[in-house]
């Protein structure tokens, strides 16, 4: 499985460590320059870690009827990971827009909400 531990909440100083912005972009990079297929590496950042959590995640992690619209849309061609130790708070290459629970999140290189998804707890 693959999972981030944060993301950019507001620039410039939200994050202090790479993986929080990069985490995603930068695995699907990896994988796919290793030629693991683009289904096993998503099947490893959603199904695999809803699976895993449980209850809190239930209607996630899947394309699905009656799911949470949580949904990324990006370029496999271009997308990778920007940020690095010295400069943590840098959007990911190739990342056109993201969907939390059925809101834009993240549009056209610019925050367009950082409300639309909650803290999991379990």
């Amino acid at each position: 499985m693959i999972g981030s531990d944060g993301g950019i909440e507001t620039e410039p100083v939200a994050n202090n460590h790479p993986r929080g912005a990069a985490c995603f972009a930068t695995a699907i990079r990896y994988a796919l320059s290793e030629e693991i297929p683009l289904e096993k590496i998503l099947e490893k950042m959603t199904v695999l870690p809803a699976t895993l959590i449980g209850k809190p995640m239930s209607g996630r992690g899947e394309i699905k009827s009656g799911y949470f619209a949580d949904l990324t849309i990006f370029n496999p061609g271009v997308i990778d990971g920007r940020a690095t130790n010295a400069n943590p708070n840098q959007f990911s290459k190739g990342i056109e827009l993201v969907i939390v629970n059925g809101k834009i999140a993240f549009e056209k290189g610019e925050l367009k909400s950082v409300k639309s998804g909650s803290a999991i707890k379990f």
